[in-house]
């Protein structure tokens, strides 16, 4: 039963550390995005994608 209990413990501890990260406004400013490739190829593509 031991390790049960050990792993319920750390399930908590997980769930209440994600919380806090949920309830926060984040990000206040513009995210700046360098992508070190040449413009049209498939990484730019893909950046562009996740704006």
């Amino acid at each position: 039963m031991k390790p049960v209990k050990r792993f319920l413990a750390i399930a908590a501890l997980a769930v209440l550390g994600c919380t806090s990260a949920i309830a926060q406004d984040w990000p206040t400013k513009p995210v700046t995005m360098v992508v070190p490739f040449a413009a049209g190829g498939p990484y730019p593509k893909a950046a562009e994608v996740t704006r």
